[in-house]
């Protein structure tokens, strides 16, 4: 029995934890700020994160598996948190809402019997090739990247906020 997909749950598993940690007190008018313009506020990212887990790994590793060569519906991922109105939301429904997803794609993942996962998709966007496993990495790696971002507004909301004092004692970003 291949492992990968039991290791890639343990880290989906604690990824969402600490997601939910980190963005768990902060305050609304922080959630909903941006770090910059073109940047995404912690609102959107969390959006995002939950859109993801319903419309992109979720739902694509399954139509690898079980739907073999079926086309993909698209995602527009960039359009979605542009359109969302997600600053306008409550940081604690964007919260529940991925924690949800969130469990629902641990449950459908620990459900996975005999998958192969060497089946491969030719993504129509970028043209290339990804197996199911690849696709299955990239989503562990996706929550790591969203949580650094999440990290790094949250810092610089932190250093902005101590103006004139200075956050750098404890080091560089």
């Amino acid at each position: 029995m291949n492992a990968l997909p039991g290791e890639v749950s343990a880290l989906l598993e604690a990824s969402g934890r600490a997601i939910d940690a980190l963005v768990s007190g902060v305050r609304s008018e922080v959630a909903r700020t941006p770090p910059a313009p073109e940047k995404w506020s912690v609102n959107e990212v969390l959006a995002h994160l939950a859109d993801e887990e319903r419309n992109d790994f979720r739902q694509r590793i399954d139509y690898m598996l079980h739907r073999p060569g079926e086309a993909w519906p698209p995602i527009h991922p960039d359009r979605y948190v542009r359109e969302g109105g997600f600053n306008d939301q409550s940081l604690d429904a964007l919260r529940t809402d991925f924690l949800l997803e969130r469990q629902k794609s641990l449950a459908w993942l620990a459900g996975i019997q005999d998958a192969d996962w060497s089946v491969s998709y030719r993504h129509a966007v970028d043209m290339r090739e990804y197996t199911a496993a690849s696709l299955l990495c990239a989503w562990a790696a996706h929550d790591l990247l969203h949580l650094r971002q999440i990290e790094r507004t949250l810092f610089q909301h932190l250093a902005r906020a101590t103006e004139p004092d200075r956050t750098d004692y404890a080091g560089e970003w």
